[in-house]
């Protein structure tokens, strides 16, 4: 299941590269604050997922040529499911733009991938201090938390993807999940 949301997210990113320009360079702090403003308003749900797309086309682009290219082939690379050859490609990129929140969530996700999870976790963290707003390294968060047997911290961490993004329908459900489970354990 993992695999395949991850290969649809890749998805989604690499039509995000292939089809359409960089977003504005100063504009796109600005421009996250009015998609998640928006996001958190909308109640129609294709309006959400045009403005999730929206914010990962701002994500997903680091403003440098060069640190892009890069991040397209290790894209194809996982799109192709070259897992191991996507690796060093994402550690190039973080090495080369070591602000850019999406390649450290997008060697997060491989890392997830490959059960790796102490490098997830050390990833998500660079993903949200550089961007407290990724719902999807919150969600990956959760997975990981929920996979330790940290549930309440799970939880919290999928309440804070939905805080953020309440159209995530399939975290609102494990939320709610883990919300009856522990309402069964004594504390």
């Amino acid at each position: 299941m993992r695999r395949m949301w991850f290969v649809m997210i890749v998805g989604l990113i690499l039509s995000s590269l292939l089809g359409c320009a960089p977003p504005a360079g100063d504009g796109s702090s600005t421009q996250l604050d009015s998609l998640f403003s928006r996001l958190r308003a909308t109640d129609n749900a294709d309006e959400a997922r045009h403005i999730e797309m929206a914010i990962l086309r701002v994500w997903v682009h680091s403003g440098q040529a060069d640190v892009d290219a890069l991040m397209l082939h290790g894209l194809q690379l996982v799109n192709a499911g070259e897992l191991d050859g996507a690796m060093p490609v994402f550690d190039r990129v973080i090495a080369l733009a070591p602000g850019f929140a999406e390649a450290y969530d997008q060697r997060a996700q491989l890392h997830l991938l490959r059960q790796e999870y102490s490098e997830a976790v050390a990833d998500i963290q660079h993903v949200l201090v550089l961007e407290p707003r990724h719902f999807g390294a919150l969600v990956g968060l959760g997975h990981i938390l929920e996979l330790y047997g940290q549930d309440e911290m799970a939880l919290r961490s999928y309440n804070q993807a939905l805080a953020i993004n309440p159209h995530l329908d399939a975290v609102r459900e494990q939320a709610d999940s883990l919300r009856q489970k522990l309402r069964g354990v004594s504390i």
